[in-house]
């Protein structure tokens, strides 16, 4: 495979923290926890592939393991593109390598913080924004340009999430808001606290969803200057 010349990378997170009826602080890492991420490469040759990546149950050793994994992975990606990476995907995994670090007493976020003070980091968030409006959605901006966003529907998985817990009709797409509630479900289920869910289809569900999102930012920092 020929080298790495541009990465696209976005992170999942839960919020097990902060009490349904309120909203977390976007720019506090103590309110997330990392759940999972997906990373698209583009090589040289023109070839493209996706990974994704998901943690293996609660507890800080979990999540620590999850970072150190996506750094391996980022390591040889000097251009790395997000939307919103500035104040959340990046942002939050080095706070959250830092935070779940010292539960574990492991300095993670010194290697964290080494590799993205070295990269070239393209965040499409704020041209996006200038251009369409503020909190303008990736799916929103991806219309804008002529994409068409890849939906998740919940009605072509059988993962067994009693509906009570996660009012979502069937015909409706998933959102981001969606994968906080069902990374819970999925965490919990790994840890064996729930067998009524299907762990392989939930993760089946969850890793459609996040590599539809990360592999269409290569089109989207291809579309710039956005009108």
């Amino acid at each position: 495979m020929s080298d790495i010349v541009r990465a696209a990378f976005d992170i999942e997170t839960v919020s097990p923290n902060v009490p349904e009826d309120e909203y977390p602080n976007f720019t506090d890492s103590q309110d997330f926890e990392l759940s999972g991420a997906a990373l698209a490469y583009e090589y040289a040759d023109g070839s493209r592939e996706t990974v994704v990546e998901w943690r293996d149950g609660w507890g800080p050793r979990a999540e620590i393991d999850l970072i150190k994994v996506l750094i391996d992975r980022l390591e040889s990606a000097k251009t790395v593109i997000t939307y919103n990476g500035e104040r959340f995907d990046l942002a939050h995994l080095e706070g959250r390598a830092r935070i779940a670090g010292a539960a574990v007493g492991e300095r993670v976020h010194e290697s964290v913080q080494s590799y993205l003070d070295g990269i070239k980091h393209v965040d499409l968030q704020p041209e996006a924004w200038s251009a369409y409006g503020e909190y303008t959605s990736l799916e929103d901006t991806l219309k804008q340009v002529g994409l068409d966003p890849v939906e998740t529907l919940s009605s072509e998985f059988d993962h067994g999430v009693p509906h009570e817990e996660w009012p979502k009709k069937p015909s409706e797409p998933i959102t981001s808001k969606d994968l906080a509630i069902l990374g819970e479900i999925y965490l919990d289920a790994i840890d064996g606290k729930r067998s009524d869910v299907s762990v392989a289809v939930l993760e089946e569900m969850l890793t459609h969803y996040t590599r539809a999102d990360v592999e269409l930012l290569f089109e989207l920092a291809d579309a710039r200057p956005f009108k």
